[in-house]
């Protein structure tokens, strides 16, 4: 009775894992047989790549694994193939680009193998490419070989060269014998003989004030792949013809890589070309500075850049960038590169994983922790150097505490919790004491504080700020529900005397020369009054800590330097806004 052989299919899964290592490429494989997923040993794979000398033959280990090194000067893509011969004699062959890590899969059998089996590979010169070198991967017994190269011409050299007289796909076939066995095999495949071209690219380009149309070309008619860096630090675009959008006028370095594959060879050619684009539209500039942790370099921390909009009176975050710290030479610094002309703030934070979280709190340009009180700075045509020094948080040991909520709404109608509000304590004497974000909850606390009168002031771009206070002594250590209210456009809290500041007013207003400015408070308080522009420049402080007493108090204010226009009026109380009044300058 005859039996069947039962076939097995085995993946030759190549794990051709390219790793740049001083220009070499390190190739790994391991064959399996599927059914059980284990690694066949001794088997033979053969390594090559067209038009190349390269071939080489390795067998896999005890556990199904082969490996090659291959050495490519830098910047050279290549595609390799590696092959192996089934149960039927049938070669199987699968590729993998050198720059992109792949997984080729070729299923072979591993039932009874025949006792001899003929293959082959083959390589064009470098030079002259109708000359084919052909490599003999047969069966290490076989003793007599016969090649057909397609073109009515043969050899029975083991490895021949053969000259082709033109161009095109040839089916080249070897047959080989093994005498000792009597046992015969053929082999054939079709041997592509094109030249390889080197490639380029260029590419045109039409200006419109800010906008670029780009249109790309090459030098081959291979399928390509076009990528366009821009030079304004936007993201990679591809495209044959492009279109891009640059937000500010310059001069902008611009790059075309283009990707051509050969269908016929599998190789890859890559080129590159760049050109210098001019825009026109406002000028950009750079923005630098040191950043300080007092006297030392700040270790690791972010630096971010708020744009105002003259046309809405608010600011923007428009960029950020990580401290650069160079700890040899204890200096830290920031780099905004391109920066539209225009108005700006910059604002640098600590990072959770530095060092000092617990010593420094956030600060601006002009070393404050209060955006409205920071110094905007405007930009024109030249580069720029704004230092930021953060502000240190002072320790001093207590018995007291104190906690509370941030919270969306007012205190009349408060709402949801807010995360993430950044807080500051504040002493009457204007020491820095604390600094925390509240929690997921909305929560913040405050410890180990001496017994004082305390501000909380939360700070975010754009909104006006009126601080939470409260007092600790030895009879009420510890201050719950000291909540911070966030609204539209502006962040309250109550007081320990309700409100600070039960009334303001101003009046004329609109006005062209005085005006009376009338507040209400609940005790006496030390006030400073300063004006602001729409830009929030400081213009004047027409009143300086100056005592008011409880009850209404009334003041003249003179604005006849002023221009026409609005501005802000700003009462503080230790560096802290505590109302803002719009005014009118109209003659």
């Amino acid at each position: 009775m005859n039996k069947k052989l039962k076939i097995l299919i085995v993946p030759l899964i190549l794990i051709l894992m390219s790793l740049e290592l001083s220009g070499q490429y390190y190739l790994t494989g391991v064959v399996r047989d599927s059914a059980t997923l284990t690694g066949v040993p001794n088997k033979m794979v053969t390594i090559t790549r067209n038009n190349s000398s390269y071939s080489k033959i390795v067998y896999t280990n005890a556990s199904g694994i082969f490996y090659d090194t291959i050495a490519l000067p830098y910047g050279v893509y290549k595609k390799f193939y590696a092959t192996t011969l089934d149960c039927n004699q049938n070669l199987v062959t699968d590729s993998v680009t050198s720059f992109i890590t792949g997984i080729a899969v070729l299923n072979i059998c591993t039932g009874t193998m025949p006792l001899c089996q003929a293959g082959f590979s083959y390589y064009q010169s470098g030079n002259v490419f109708k000359d084919v070198f052909f490599i003999n991967s047969s069966s290490m017994t076989a003793d007599l070989f016969h090649w057909t190269f397609g073109d009515g011409d043969s050899s029975n050299q083991v490895n021949p060269n053969h000259f082709y007289s033109t161009a095109g796909a040839y089916n080249v076939c070897l047959s080989i014998t093994d005498t000792n066995i009597n046992c015969t095999s053929t082999f054939c495949d079709t041997v592509l003989v094109f030249p390889s071209t080197a490639c380029s690219n260029s590419f045109t380009y039409n200006v419109n004030n800010l906008n670029v149309n780009y249109n790309a070309s090459v030098n081959n008619s291979f399928p390509t792949t076009y990528y366009w860096n821009f030079g304004d630090g936007t993201s990679i675009d591809t495209g044959q013809v492009i279109f891009h959008s640059y937000i500010h006028g310059g001069s902008f370095n611009t790059c075309l890589t283009t990707v051509s594959v050969n269908p016929w060879t599998s190789d890859t050619c890559i080129a590159i070309s760049c050109q210098n684009i001019h825009v026109s539209g406002p000028p950009a500039v750079n923005i630098s500075g040191q950043v300080f942790l007092g006297t030392n370099a700040v270790d690791v921390g972010r630096v971010y850049l708020y744009e105002y909009h003259p046309g809405s009176g608010l600011y923007s975050l428009k960029d950020s960038t990580d401290v650069v710290s160079v700890a040899s030479m204890n200096i830290s610094y920031y780099y905004f590169q391109s920066v539209p002309v225009g108005k700006y703030l910059t604002k640098v934070a600590l990072l959770p994983s530095s060092n000092y979280n617990l010593l420094y709190a956030p600060s601006y340009y002009g070393n404050t922790i209060h955006w409205a009180a920071t110094a905007p700075f405007d930009l024109n045509n030249a580069g720029y150097d704004f230092p930021i020094n953060l502000s240190e948080i002072e320790f001093m040991n207590g018995f007291s505490s104190i906690d509370g909520k941030v919270l969306a709404g007012t205190a009349k109608a408060p709402g949801d919790p807010i995360a993430n509000i950044p807080i500051f304590l504040i002493d009457v004497d204007n020491h820095l004491l604390g600094f925390t974000k509240s929690d997921i909850n909305g929560d913040y606390s405050f410890g180990d504080l001496p017994y004082n009168k305390y501000y909380l002031y939360a700070d975010l771009i754009n909104f006006a700020v009126s601080p939470s206070t409260t007092t600790t002594s030895e009879a009420d250590k510890y201050k719950t529900g000291v909540n911070i209210y966030v609204g539209m456009g502006k962040i309250t809290g109550l007081t320990d005397e309700n409100l600070l500041i039960t009334d303001a007013k101003i009046y004329p207003n609109p006005s062209s020369d005085f005006m009376n400015l009338e507040v209400d408070l609940k005790m006496e308080r030390i006030l400073t009054v300063e004006i602001y522009s729409v830009l929030g420049t400081l213009i004047d402080k027409p009143i300086h800590k100056e005592i008011f007493m409880p009850g209404k108090q009334q003041r003249k204010i003179d604005v006849q330097s002023l221009p026409n226009g609005v501005y802000s009026l700003v009462i503080k109380e230790n560096d802290i806004n505590i109302k803002q009044l719009k005014i009118i300058i109209m003659r």
